[in-house]
């Protein structure tokens, strides 16, 4: 490996030696004589696939001593680009075309026995640009690859401050609710990944979890509406990636943060890293502690034979969460062609709520009932993580055999205390205690093989297994007056035990043959579930096949435009919540059971993306329309005359359709604009339940634009509508909110400041409808939303690879050169 790089530095640093102070063949004479030279350096661009001429490329020519901007051009018509008036020395040359990597030219030498230089041609490929270049102007906010859409929300202030559940706020397409629930496209079932790996995520603990995550951690979030076979089945809308940042700068490095908001609301993180040649690695510590408020209302109105009951609601609670996370990794290059990475990761937090609720209850005119409800819920929790990878390099190019290994525990525990006062009728006071606890196990271990038969073809094939395990114990206890004692309620304690394993397979094949390119993958999943409800004595198991057939194509049709098709199967399966069915009788209003005769729901995703380049800006309308059937639906029945029902069942076929344009625009060189525009409409047919169907369309929009302002400050400012989401029973109604970023640069760029406010209009509530033929429910909550955060990180350490750089260049640099050196 030293001798690699060895042989590197004497490629890199032996064409120049001629220059370097101490060559006797240097005179004053010939110095002179380049202060007066002027020359020219021209060249052209093409297409590495089609050989096609491309314009306008933007062509930069910097200084390689110190990487300043000398000048810039764009290329004809036919490609074609010429500096001239350029004194004699030293470049780096810098093509950048929107859809394309950018394409570097270094050690560029203009000197009076080549004053008419004429480069190589530049082949440039389409892609994402994976090469670190110290000049290159900031990625675009949004990155397209075959097979997802890359957000780089790395330099998003709107979040600063936030959690990983503020940055997916900003992604198009991506809805939050007031409980931090995600959905994509309207889909709730949506897999959620960090760095490609599932991390212990599901439905149960996924937005838990990620409020804890700050944003500042995020690089990237990658959307992918229809993923390869190489990914799991599992999600209706596909996946999201969460790509956290990663530090490529060789020695010892580092940041600190550390934030304060109105209302109570404190982060801090130290991230630490240290690479050579052989091994990189990286520790992390995050702290998050928050306040907040909520409140909201239930109104309820039930339909009798000859009168309507009527239940109203009104809560306030007050939260506190505080986590701490900790992170630590290895990534060691074993030999030239092995790799082996180790990972741990810890969370421990807290959640504690308290608050109280008032109801009445009316029977047409009279008030039956009416009572104040105090509770206090203690919430903590624990996640252990590991993770091992290994990753092999054939003598083939591009020939790779990996292994991926992950284990996730999460352990959840949860004191509930409640205390309710009854008015009418007037009775002694209720209290009742409330213990959880649930234990969740999950191993993920998958073996991934690539074989390239040429450039652009290539096989992969890959085997996994999932193992998930979960112990759920609740035990509820009633105070009784008559022994002065709390007794166990047996109706209220439950015992549930599930377990899930899943094997699977699959193919892939990739070709492109001109500008023509497909994919084509099948993948097959066993799923084997078993659950036990201890308490009641009864278990149940399920146990079936599915294969998954994924297909796409794209061409390109001349220059910058291109076509992308896309189809994918796939699934989601009942969860322990879902299945659990325990009788939950806690709220006296509405109990809860989950159903074990739920079966799978299959998704059938179809999408169309055409792609334009501009010189300055990128263009893409889409349409989707996605099919599932047998839709897993949350549904509220009436229980009796006051008291609902929720439970979990499959109704007939849910289809949603819609568009989706997205713009990405520098008009400036110091102004970037995102925008996003959708529709939707969503079908939902249940008359297998309720003898119903219904649909609704939906508009949703997000604006997304930054201001890089002089003095080293920024300014960023993003707002998001989305429209009416439709449930098989109801709707949450349309809702939006505007958060506005400054930010400030010192002592270049290692120290900044950042003020952020959130929801600055004070919109953000969640209100909506559930009904049927014998009740209506309407309900509203609102979080403490408008918030004013400031942050202050720090930066510090040395890329001893560029100190490297920088003194091989001023060890040839002569001091009397000209400036082009």
């Amino acid at each position: 490996m030293k001798t690699f790089f060895v042989l590197i530095l004497f490629i890199l640093i032996n064409p120049f030696r001629i220059f370097s102070q101490d060559n006797p063949q240097f005179t004053p004479e010939m110095r002179e004589k380049f202060k007066n030279f002027r020359g020219t350096i021209s060249g052209v661009v093409i297409d590495m696939d089609n050989k096609a001429p491309l314009s306008p490329v933007t062509i930069q020519l910097f200084k390689q001593k110190d990487s300043s901007l000398v000048t810039g051009t764009e290329t004809d018509a036919k490609g074609k680009f010429t500096f001239s008036d350029l004194k004699g020395g030293r470049y780096k040359l810098v093509a950048s075309f929107a859809g394309y990597k950018k394409a570097v030219m270094q050690g560029i030498t203009l000197t009076p026995q080549t004053p008419e230089l004429i480069l190589d041609t530049i082949r440039m490929t389409t892609g994402v640009t994976t090469e670190q270049i110290d000049v290159t102007a900031e990625k675009s906010f949004i990155e397209f690859a075959p097979d997802k859409k890359i957000y780089n929300v790395e330099k998003g202030m709107t979040t600063t401050g936030g959690s990983v559940i503020d940055v997916l706020k900003n992604i198009p397409g991506v809805t939050v609710d007031q409980d931090n629930n995600i959905s994509f496209r309207g889909s709730g079932n949506v897999k959620v990944m960090i760095d490609g790996r599932p991390y212990g995520l599901n439905s149960s603990n996924i937005s838990t979890i990620l409020e804890q995550m700050p944003a500042d951690k995020v690089s990237s979030i990658e959307m992918m509406t229809n993923p390869t076979a190489k990914f799991d089945a599992e999600g209706s809308s596909g996946i999201i990636n969460i790509v956290l940042k990663k530090n490529d700068m060789t020695g010892m490095n580092g940041s600190v943060s550390a934030n304060v908001g109105t209302g109570d609301k404190y982060n801090s993180s130290i991230n630490l890293n240290k690479k050579t040649s052989d091994y990189n690695l990286t520790g992390s510590y995050d702290m998050r502690l928050f306040n907040m408020n909520m409140n909201g209302y239930n109104n309820r109105q039930t339909f009798g034979n000859s009168y309507v009951t009527e239940i109203d609601q009104q809560n306030n609670n007050d939260m506190r969460m505080q986590s701490h996370m900790v992170r630590a990794g290895i990534d060691w290059t074993m030999t030239a062609n092995q790799n082996l990475g180790l990972n741990l990761s810890f969370n421990n937090r807290d959640r504690n709520r308290g608050g109280n609720s008032t109801t009445n209850v009316l029977n047409g005119p009279l008030t039956t009932s009416s009572y104040l409800n105090r509770d206090y819920n203690l919430n903590s929790g624990k996640t252990y993580g590991v993770a091992a990878n290994y990753l092999l390099k054939f003598k083939k190019p591009k020939e790779t055999l990996s292994s991926d290994f992950n284990y996730t525990r999460t352990e959840g525990n949860s004191n509930l205390n409640s205390l309710t006062d009854y008015t009418i009728p007037v009775t002694p006071q209720t209290k009742l205690n409330q213990f959880n606890t649930d234990k969740n196990d999950e191993v993920n271990f998958q073996i991934d093989y690539v074989n390239p038969y040429s450039e652009d073809s290539k096989l992969e094939a890959g085997v996994k297994t999932i193992y998930r395990k979960t112990d759920d114990d609740t035990r509820t206890e009633n105070y009784d007056y008559n022994t002065n004692s709390f007794i166990t309620d047996n109706a209220l304690t439950n015992t549930f035990n599930y377990q899930e394993i899943i094997n699977s397979g699959y193919l892939a094949y990739t070709n492109k043959i001109g500008d023509f390119g497909f994919q084509l993958g099948l993948r097959g999943e066993q799923t084997n579930t078993k659950g036990e409800q201890i308490t009641q004595g009864s278990n149940f198991t399920k146990s079936y096949f599915s294969l998954f057939p994924n297909a796409s194509i794209s061409q390109k049709l001349g220059m910058g435009e291109e076509l992308q098709l896309s189809y994918s199967r796939r699934i989601r399966r009942p969860d322990m919540g879902d299945l659990n069915p325990f009788l939950n009788t806690s709220d006296p209003l509405n109990y809860q059971s989950g159903n074990p005769d739920l079966n799978p729901e299959y998704i059938n995703s179809l999408e169309f993306n055409f792609v334009k380049y501009f010189t300055s800006a990128i263009i893409t309308p889409s349409i989707y329309f996605r099919q599932t059937n047998d839709k897993i639906s949350r549904v509220r029945v009436q229980y009796d005359s006051v008291i609902t029902l929720t439970t979990q069942e499959n109704f007939n076929s849910s289809r949603s359709y819609g568009f989706e344009v997205t713009v990405n625009a520098n008009p400036f060189k110091f102004w970037m604009i995102n925008g996003t525009l959708g529709y939707s409409k969503t079908e939902n047919d249940a008359t297998n339940l309720t003898g119903q169907s219904n649909s609704a369309y939906s508009w949703n929009g997000r604006l997304f634009t930054t201001f890089n302002l002089p003095a080293d400050f920024g300014l960023q400012a993003t707002y998001f509508y989305s429209g009416k989401n439709l449930s098989a029973q109801g709707q949450v109604d349309p809702f939006s909110n505007a958060e506005l970023s400054l930010k400030k640069d010192f002592m270049d760029k290692k120290l900044t400041f950042n003020l952020r406010v959130s929801d600055i209009f004070n919109t953000q509530k969640f209100h909506g409808t559930i009904s049927d033929a014998t009740f209506y429910d309407e309900f509203e909550r609102k979080r403490d939303s408008r918030t004013v955060f400031l942050t202050m990180t720090y930066k510090f350490g040395t890329d001893t690879n560029k100190d490297r750089r920088r003194k091989r260049d001023n060890n040839n640099e002569p001091m009397d050169v000209p400036d082009g050196f």
